[in-house]
């Protein structure tokens, strides 16, 4: 997919003046990353939990496939805020958590939750929100392909970028 201009996935108009805000991610473009989250777990015979936050870690969009439990949409909702804080995919955190039990205090002490899965949604440098994805042995990937699906090319987790 090519890259998506800011205008096309953030809410303008009478909606952005209402809300006093000019970066909020439109509904349509979290249920297409949401979709496309779960169309990548079917293909790996798999089913997830999907949550979709804005900038300030609130939920646009909340989503579970067959056979979900409640911990699955809480990880994948702890992910997404997680990301948001950080600005950062959570596997980041915990990677650090793991090798440091210090730092895994103070990221506990932070409310925040490192494990894979999360994944901030950033678009013409602009921090939308994040997608967090809980319940599926591959979590961080199908958050990876809902963003180069419904975004366009997106910075790999190795930090080149991939289309």
């Amino acid at each position: 997919a090519a890259p998506v201009a800011l205008n096309d996935v953030i809410v303008v108009g009478a909606p952005a003046r209402q809300a006093l805000e000019r970066n909020l991610l439109r509904l349509e473009v979290a249920e297409k990353l949401a979709k496309a989250c779960f169309d990548f777990s079917r293909r790996s015979n798999q089913s997830a939990s999907v949550h979709i936050a804005d900038q300030f870690g609130h939920a646009i969009y909340v989503g579970r496939m067959d056979g979900q439990t409640s911990d699955n949409i809480d990880s994948a909702r702890l992910k997404a805020k997680t990301a948001v804080y950080f600005r950062e995919p959570t596997s980041v955190w915990a990677k650090l958590t793991a090798q440091d039990p210090l730092m895994a205090i103070w990221v506990h002490q932070l409310g925040q939750f490192a494990a894979s899965g999360g994944l901030p949604i950033v678009v013409e440098d602009q921090l939308l929100g994040a997608i967090g994805v809980g319940g599926s042995a591959a979590n961080e990937a199908c958050a990876y392909e809902a963003l180069v699906t419904v975004l366009g090319p997106q910075p790999s987790l190795n930090g080149s970028v991939e289309p």
